[in-house]
């Protein structure tokens, strides 16, 4: 089973017995494993040969009723474990982990230094956005089927609503984000671009490009359509379709 998710992470399911799950991802590994009355995740290479770091998840009620737990990928250095209430993100690059749980005790091997923890919302949330199936889990590909049969307009008039209603949400921290810079403002940027692949599903989130801005009195944003028939009449009623009370803040454009 391969699932992929995201821009660029590809996921492979190596085993599901009932004391271990393992998953595959490029160079890096994950493996669940349940010892005694325990359930313990471990980062590890591909080969499950080197123990980078091990979080203690929590008793066997993770695992009741399920074959396996649910891995996916934002990229090929960054693999999500989903059990239910419990999130785990493994970030191989930057050697480090983030749980829901405050009480979830992490441990670092090798380089990944004793504690590895890093603190949950600023780096989930900034990476994949809220809701969390709805940002990890890839939307539909609905382009072979469009050409026999096009979706619904009310499908896609419900996703464009869905992003304005998502940006609204978010407004105040998007407004601060940019503002401020840096890595900050990469992450909103991150979480825009998927936003917007989730409402033009048809197109990956890295052909997707925008440009936030303002001209003092209002922001500003605009997205660009490169004269892709599809996206250039998406994009257009993305504007259509934007709340009267977000018009008396800002400014939408699009461009080729």
């Amino acid at each position: 089973m391969i699932l992929e998710v995201g821009k660029a992470g590809k996921v492979r399911f190596i085993r599901g017995i009932k004391k271990t799950n393992i998953f595959e991802i490029g160079p890096h590994g994950m493996v669940v494993e349940r010892d005694k009355n325990t359930i313990y995740l471990y980062a590890t290479n591909n080969r499950c040969s080197e123990i980078y770091a091990i979080a203690t998840l929590g008793d066997n009620k993770l695992m009741k009723g399920k074959s396996h737990l649910m891995a996916a990928a934002y990229t090929q250095d960054i693999m999500v474990l989903d059990a239910g209430e419990l999130l785990v993100v493994v970030d191989y690059e930057k050697k480090k982990i983030a749980v829901n749980k405050p009480e979830v005790p992490v441990v670092g091997k090798k380089d990944w230094a004793e504690s590895p923890r890093m603190e949950w919302e600023p780096y989930f949330n900034a990476m994949f956005g809220l809701p969390v199936d709805g940002v990890l889990m890839p939307p539909p590909d609905l382009s072979k089927k469009e050409e026999e049969e096009p979706a619904p307009e009310v499908t896609r008039i419900e996703a464009l609503e869905e992003f304005w209603s998502w940006f609204e949400e978010n407004e105040e921290q998007i407004v601060d984000k940019t503002i401020e810079g840096g890595d900050a403002a990469e992450t909103i940027t991150a979480r825009i671009r998927l936003r917007l692949a989730m409402a033009f599903s048809y197109e990956k989130p890295e052909n997707i490009e925008f440009q936030l801005g303002g001209d003092g009195e209002k922001n500003e944003l605009s997205v660009y359509h490169f004269n892709r028939d599809r996206l250039k009449e998406d994009t257009a009623k993305l504007g259509e379709v934007m709340p009267e009370s977000l018009k008396e803040r800002w400014n939408y454009y699009t461009e080729a």
